[in-house]
């Protein structure tokens, strides 16, 4: 049984602190930048499966209950010719359900634009994130209409400091950005409860696919020498659909000041 508790994470605390605060598996990842063995495939197909809910659907706007709790999104561009908007609903009991995510062909820059204003209006979400590198046009337009509400995400490869320091942050801020290192950021989504509602599977077994295409290599930080595992495209295909779930719980994270949320099994 899963079960969870709730720190709030800064690169300014102490070692020591990390190491008892921390679950076993994330500090030796993030802090001690270990190699967890057996981990080179991060995400499975039967880690996917487990996640789907065959009583539930997928929601349209006027279906959410908003007394579960608050909504977010997240968006990421694709490769210039989809866009994937993510819908989460983070219930208060810690769960993370996909309330609505959809890939969409279109390179038409402000089509996508469209299709973005049409999720945040119709959803009215808490807060949202979307890829910082992808749709620099999109980008611009959506802060423009939305301002703090919608923020950009770039990913760092920091793991011994994966998250802003309250300086950062705050630079961060006023910028309207946002940065986390990748690797980490897509563990605590690996480590956490989502539910996948899949009373249609054909509707959400393309985002299986899409998790699935990551993979772990190791390598070694520039700075001192040290091993660390990070994530990359192993396969070579698409892992949007990822990424923009985990804009979605950036934009969670966001919506609490900072706190981030850690799971352990």
């Amino acid at each position: 049984m899963l079960r969870f508790f709730l720190k709030k994470v800064s690169s300014e605390f102490s070692i020591e602190y990390k190491r008892e605060n921390y679950p076993s598996i994330e500090f030796a990842q993030h802090v001690e930048t270990k190699f967890v063995e057996g981990d080179l495939k991060p995400i499975t197909d039967s880690m996917m499966f487990k996640l789907y809910d065959r009583t539930r659907s997928m929601l349209e706007p006027e279906q959410v209950d908003r007394s579960l709790g608050d909504v977010f999104i997240g968006v990421d561009w694709g490769d210039g010719s989809k866009t994937i908007p993510w819908v989460m609903q983070m219930q208060k009991d810690g769960v993370l359900v996909l309330l609505k995510a959809e890939m969409i062909q279109t390179s038409d820059v402000d089509k996508q634009y469209e299709i973005v204003t049409g999720y945040i209006d119709d959803y009215s979400p808490k807060q949202v994130v979307v890829d910082a590198g992808g749709g620099t046009y999109q980008v611009q337009k959506l802060e423009s209409r939305y301002t703090s509400k919608v923020r950009r995400n770039s990913y760092t490869v920091r793991p011994e400091s994966p998250l802003p320091t309250k300086q950062e942050e705050k630079k961060l801020r006023k910028e309207n950005r946002y940065t986390i290192d990748r690797t980490f950021s897509i563990d605590r989504i690996t480590n956490g409860k989502m539910v996948i509602p899949a009373a249609d599977p054909s509707k959400v077994d393309w985002i299986v696919e899409k998790f699935c295409n990551i993979e772990a290599e190791i390598t070694k930080l520039k700075s001192t020498g040290q091993t660390y595992r990070r994530y990359s495209h192993g396969t070579g295909s698409p892992d949007d659909a990822l990424h923009s779930c985990n804009y979605a719980e950036i934009a969670a994270d966001i919506s609490r000041g900072g706190e981030m949320w850690w799971f352990s099994c």
